[in-house]
């Protein structure tokens, strides 16, 4: 029994590393996914900018409508904050288990972590691959960042 909960020990922290790894991934494309979350109007003002304004580097206030650059800020600031704390987690997570403060002794919360947390890492590729909107982020945080922690 206890070889046993070593490997789900060991399960969960190498998908927690993957897991931490895709998630910096998807801050670094965030811009996108802010883009596809927008109304289908601010999307089409948003796409005639150019990437690098979609991106931050420049005013996006100038060429965008007031009600869509606050629906851009807003989505933003959620989705950075959401992005910052799973990045919190995941990394507490981690010192945790490697100063075995963390779930030593629970197997069944090391089996369920590391599959919440696979899930996790699965769910956050299909995110980058498939370019989706930033508020399918908020399930993905709560189920596999919140949820295993």
């Amino acid at each position: 029994m206890e070889r046993l909960n070593q490997q789900h020990l060991a399960g969960r922290f190498v998908l927690t590393a993957l897991h931490l790894a895709v998630t910096a991934s998807v801050l670094h494309g965030r811009s996108d996914h802010v883009l596809f979350a927008l109304s289908p109007l601010c999307l089409r003002q948003a796409l005639q900018m150019p990437k690098a304004c979609r991106q931050g580097n420049c005013a996006i206030r100038d060429e965008l409508s007031e009600s869509c650059r606050q629906s851009w800020q807003v989505s933003e600031t959620v989705f950075q904050g959401e992005l910052t704390a799973a990045l919190v987690f995941l990394s507490l997570e981690l010192v945790s288990m490697l100063t075995a403060v963390h779930s030593f002794q629970a197997e069944d919360m090391n089996f369920v972590g590391a599959v919440l947390h696979g899930g996790g890492a699965c769910a956050l590729i299909l995110f980058l691959v498939m370019q989706t909107s930033c508020a399918y982020f908020h399930v993905v945080f709560a189920l596999s960042n919140v949820l295993p922690f």
